[in-house]
């Protein structure tokens, strides 16, 4: 008899992310939670613990965490990792965006602690939060909107010579008349961010930046469904000074869409810069790297920094002996897109 030499069809590729949603699904229907390291995205390492928070309530599905920030306080429901319930499942489905933004992750801390630490990142400007999550970012931003000027860092008064520390203010203010001559730092301000959009994919998580947005006091940040495949979520957000997002690169077959997404932005206005804080997660930042020069050339320019922060880089350091710490998956990386500014339009 001939040996039978026809080679044995190789089973499809398993789609990961679909994979991922019938494991929720089966945990919704079973009662059973998935484990940390069941889910696509490990949150072994949720925080730096740059922002103080505490819990201050919490029911069935939901906790209040209190984030203290440099200038107040700020409160924020988040949904518990435990609640996914049916509805969720269904509606990761339906719009083809998982739920893991209904959590807070590391790397979303730390972009707000980078941004209060540069205010020049958000002054004055129109800022697009994609990706938002919890909000932490976008809410933080919010809370400098009530005042026209705000209270940073302290500068140099170039008529004292005196020597004085430069802190951060603990109060937010309207400007005044520059400190006594006593002093050898006058305080130095900038403006508030002019708006702020805090858009996310999924509409559950939406719905919880809305509950949070009524919820606070005169908010004035919107909160939007952005969908990135889907150009008529965005195009209606208006110009933008700046894209910001915390590791938003992990589904790589959203590359393309974010990328569309960035290039619709960048062709409405000269200085549009993007700035996201991501960890490397195997080759996924990379790929994303490597997708948007291939198609943009010389036309934009993208710098990954990695010491971006003296805080965050010790923080780093110090978490390289924990077991549960891997820096591919938690250490954040900062990432800015911008298109150069062209010859004699300055």
């Amino acid at each position: 008899m001939p040996e039978n030499t026809s080679e044995t069809p190789k089973p499809k590729p398993k789609n990961p992310k679909a994979a991922y949603h019938w494991k929720l699904l089966k945990s919704v229907l079973t009662k059973k939670q998935i484990s940390r390291d069941e889910t696509h995205s490990v949150r072994r390492i949720q925080s730096f613990g740059l922002i103080s928070k505490e819990k201050t309530k919490e029911d069935a599905s939901y906790e209040w965490i209190s984030y203290t920030l440099p200038h107040t306080t700020l409160c924020l429901r988040q949904r518990k990792e435990e609640s996914v319930s049916f509805d969720d499942v269904q509606a990761a489905l339906k719009c083809g965006v998982d739920n893991t933004g209904a959590f807070m992750w590391l790397a979303e801390e730390t972009l707000t602690h980078y941004f209060f630490k540069h205010p020049e990142l958000y002054s004055g400007k129109r800022i697009l939060e994609i990706g938002s999550g919890v909000g932490l970012l976008g809410f933080s931003l919010h809370t400098l909107m009530a005042e026209p000027q705000v209270k940073t860092a302290s500068q140099p008064n170039n008529n004292d010579d005196s020597s004085s520390t430069n802190e951060l203010s603990s109060t937010q203010q309207t400007a005044t008349q520059p400190t006594s001559s006593t002093s050898s730092c006058a305080p130095a301000y900038t403006l508030p961010p002019q708006a702020v959009c805090i858009s996310d994919g999924n509409p559950s998580v939406v719905d919880n930046l809305q509950w949070n947005a009524t919820a606070l006091e005169n908010c004035t940040a919107t909160c939007k469904q952005v969908l990135w495949h889907k150009a008529e979520t965005y195009n209606n957000v208006g110009a933008v000074d700046l894209i910001c997002g915390a590791d938003c690169l992990f589904f790589e077959q959203f590359h393309d869409s974010l990328i569309e997404m960035f290039d619709y932005f960048l062709a409405q206005k000269e200085d549009v810069q993007i700035l996201l804080l991501q960890p490397k997660r195997g080759k996924s930042m990379q790929n994303f790297i490597d997708k948007w020069k291939t198609k943009h050339s010389e036309q934009t320019t993208l710098v990954v920094v990695e010491d971006f922060d003296p805080q965050v880089t010790a923080k780093h350091q110090s978490m390289l002996t924990n077991p549960d710490y891997d820096a591919n998956l938690h250490q954040p990386l900062l990432m800015r897109i911008n298109r150069p500014r062209k010859a004699g339009g300055e």
